[in-house]
C-alpha cells in the first residue's frame, strides 16, 4: 500500500475522534510514514494496516480521556454515579437545607420586627408630637411660657418623627431586597 492511500484511508478510520486530535495523528503520521517510504520499506509491514493504526489510536484517545481529570465530576462519573452520590449526600444535604431556611426565616422575622418597630416608633413620635401642639394650643391662654414649651416640644417630635420615617423607607427596602438577594443566592446555586 502506498503512502497516499495509507493516509487517506487512515484518516477515514480516525473520523471518530474531534478534530484537533485527528489532526495531530494525522500529523504524526504523515511525517512517519514520509521517513518509511524514503527507507523503501513497505508501510504495512512496518506499523501495520490503516485499520490498525486508528484502532491502537481511538483506544490511547479513550484511555487518555478516561484518565483526564480536569473535567467536572458529572461528566468523570456518569448519571447512574451522579444519582448514587446524590443519594448518599441526602442525609448531609436535606438538614442542612432545612438548617439555612429556618436562619433566613428568623432572619427574615428578625429584620421585619426591627422595621416593624421603628415604624411604630416614628408613628408613635409624630402623634406625641401632634396632642403636645394640642396642649400648647390649650396651655397658650392660661400659661403662655407651658404653651410655648409645649408647642416647641411638639414641633420637635414632629420632626423627629418624619426624620424616623426618612429612615424606615430605605431600611424597609434594604431588608427585601437584602431578603431577596438571600433567597436567589441559595435557590438559584450560584454566587453573585
Amino acid at each position: 500500500m502506498n503512502r497516499d492511500a495509507f493516509l487517506t484511508e487512515l484518516s477515514g478510520r480516525l473520523e471518530r475522534l474531534p478534530a484537533k486530535e485527528r489532526m495531530q495523528i494525522m500529523d504524526y503520521y504523515r511525517e512517519y510514514t514520509a521517513s518509511i517510504e524514503r527507507e523503501g520499506k513497505d508501510i504495512v509491514e512496518t506499523i501495520g494496516t490503516p485499520n490498525d493504526v486508528a484502532c491502537n489510536a481511538v483506544a490511547n484517545a479513550a484511555m487518555s480521556d478516561m484518565s483526564n481529570t480536569t473535567g467536572k465530576a458529572k461528566d468523570r462519573i456518569g448519571g447512574f454515579g451522579l444519582a448514587i452520590f446524590s443519594l448518599f449526600a441526602l442525609p448531609i444535604g436535606l438538614p442542612l437545607a432545612i438548617a439555612m431556611t429556618v436562619v433566613i426565616i428568623a432572619l427574615f422575622i428578625a429584620l421585619l420586627s426591627v422595621v416593624l418597630s421603628v415604624s411604630i416608633a416614628a408613628l408613635a413620635v409624630i402623634i406625641a408630637g401632634v396632642a403636645s401642639l394640642v396642649v400648647a394650643i390649650i396651655l397658650a391662654t392660661s400659661n403662655p411660657m407651658t404653651g410655648v414649651f409645649f408647642g416647641g416640644a411638639g414641633l420637635f417630635m414632629i420632626g423627629f418623627g418624619n426624620l424616623l420615617k426618612l429612615i424606615v423607607k430605605p431600611l424597609w427596602n434594604g431588608a427585601f431586597s437584602l431578603l431577596g438577594g438571600l433567597f436567589s443566592r441559595i435557590f438559584s446555586g450560584r454566587p453573585s
